[in-house]
């Protein structure tokens, strides 16, 4: 491929880049639909929670490791870094989530989640950052405070079924209330504000296996109309396409772990050796011929996870694979905590 001699990285957009917003609440006016934090929706969300397991999806910011949530052993808590910022999962002794990172455009949400003895969710608070290719302002940060009435588990036997006393929201000073409806194939997600108004509305399509549930179509409303977002699933359970309004992620697997990777006029190839550590990604674009190619070296531990990721980039200069540093995305270290 012929390189252009521009400086290029490749950087995805995240399909929950939606309108939907907490409105601000002005003194004298009614719900306006101002945006004042990042956009989201619990049922995305509650989806992780309970489904106990953070994969990789393919709408992921490209930069972030593919296997950085991935470990040989069974873990409590996996903290991945790359100096600019630290994502965290963690679980109990049950397998349960009690925090994890979920991704948006341009921001992403680390979760903190408590539970009954029942496994129920109780609370959960959201701290909402902002950022831009991996950089973070920390004064960008909002807290989330979200209160779960009891016995909230949908799609399990102690699920009351249908719609569920609503879950309160609170945001500052403003409190929501947002009310969840539970059918056999579907979840609701209405939003009202403190005076009974309808502010937002989310349709979720399910599939439900054993108890555990996968949104594999979303219908998204609010004051501008409606958008809409559709999954597909391998046999293994990996996200293989996304379409949203501006494109469709794609993205194929070598049981779980991606090999390809394309959105829109981006490409991905991954490359994994026989003990399926990741070693070279190739990336392209299409239209002007741009090529970089990414090469990895490792520190492992004793129980054979690796702990830090050194990256070397190539571009093509003069028909030739050569090394440049402007181009490499850093350095991830990984601290991990096994269960005794």
């Amino acid at each position: 491929m012929k390189y252009t001699g521009k400086k290029f990285r490749f950087v995805f957009i995240t399909f929950f880049s939606f309108v939907i917003a907490f409105p601000v609440i002005s003194q004298g006016t009614e719900s306006a639909a101002q945006k004042d934090t990042s956009d989201f929706f619990l049922l995305p969300i509650l989806e992780v929670v309970f489904s106990q397991n953070v994969k990789w999806r393919p709408d992921y910011p490209s930069y972030f490791p593919p296997d950085g949530f991935v470990t040989h052993e069974k873990i409590e808590l996996i903290e991945l870094s790359n100096g600019d910022e630290s994502f965290i999962v963690k679980y109990d002794k049950a397998g349960r989530l009690l925090e994890f990172p979920f991704f948006y455009n341009d921001s992403y949400a680390q979760i903190n989640a408590s539970y009954t003895e029942t496994g129920a969710l109780s609370r959960m608070t959201v701290t909402l950052k902002n950022y831009s290719s991996g950089e973070s302002n920390q004064s960008d940060e909002k807290i989330v405070n979200i209160t779960f009435p009891n016995n909230f588990l949908p799609f399990s036997q102690i699920s009351p079924g249908g719609e569920f006393p609503p879950i309160s929201i609170r945001y500052e000073d403003t409190v929501y209330h947002v009310f969840i409806f539970e059918s056999p194939v579907f979840l609701t997600e209405t939003w009202f504000d403190s005076e009974g108004n309808i502010l937002f509305f989310c349709k979720a399509s399910v599939n439900v296996d054993n108890g555990k549930w996968r949104i594999r179509a979303m219908e998204l409303q609010d004051i501008n109309g409606a958008q809409f977002v559709d999954f597909y699933f391998d046999s293994y359970g990996n996200i293989t396409e996304i379409k949203i309004q501006d494109g469709v992620f794609i993205s194929l697997y070598n049981e779980n772990l991606p090999n390809y990777l394309r959105y829109n006029d981006l490409k991905y190839e991954l490359f994994w050796d026989t003990q399926n550590v990741l070693q070279i990604i190739k990336a392209s674009e299409f239209i002007d011929e741009i090529y970089t190619e990414y090469r990895y070296e490792y520190d492992f531990d004793d129980y054979g996870n690796w702990i830090k990721r050194r990256e070397t980039a190539y571009i093509i200069s003069s028909n030739l694979l050569v090394p440049d540093p402007s181009y490499s995305r850093g350095i991830w270290v990984r601290r991990i905590i096994y269960f005794e």
